[in-house]
Formats: structure tokens, sequence, C-alpha cells
């Protein structure tokens, strides 16, 4: 038996949660994109992991998540699996 690191990783801030406004003109207000500093997190995150034996990405289907996964599924070269 081989061991294994599961990653698990929460996205980064909310545009909702920086901006409360957005949600009051949103056109998808149950999916708010990541703020400028989620975008920030993101890249922080991708630089952290990018060394690691990462064989798979798995996201939901929201847009913060795909946005703070796409990132380090682009240095590493992987999908992201939604």
């Amino acid at each position: 038996m081989t061991n294994q690191t599961i990653w698990m990783v929460r996205h980064g801030n909310r545009l909702d949660f920086v901006y409360p406004e957005w949600f009051n003109t949103a056109k998808r207000r149950y999916d708010p994109p990541l703020a400028m500093d989620g975008f920030i997190q993101a890249k922080l995150l991708a630089n952290r992991l990018k060394n690691e034996d990462i064989k798979h990405i798995f996201v939901s289907p929201f847009l913060r998540t795909i946005q703070s996964a796409y990132p380090l599924a682009e240095i590493l070269n992987l999908p992201l699996k939604i």
C-alpha cells in the first residue's frame, strides 16, 4: 500500500464578501467570483503547492472554486476535474 496526501483547500476570498452590493446586480447571485485579493490568494496557493506531487485537481462547479484552482492547474499542467 502506498501513502497518498490529499490537499483540501477552500476557495479564495469572494467578491460578495468584499462588496456586498454585488448581490443586487449579479446575474448569478448564487455564484460570486473571487475578489481581487482572492485571485492573489489563489496565486499564492499555486506557488505553495507547485512542488507537491499532485496528480489530480478536483473542484466544485462554482466559479470561485474554479478561479481558485486554475493557477495551480496552469502551473502543473493539469486539467480541472469538476
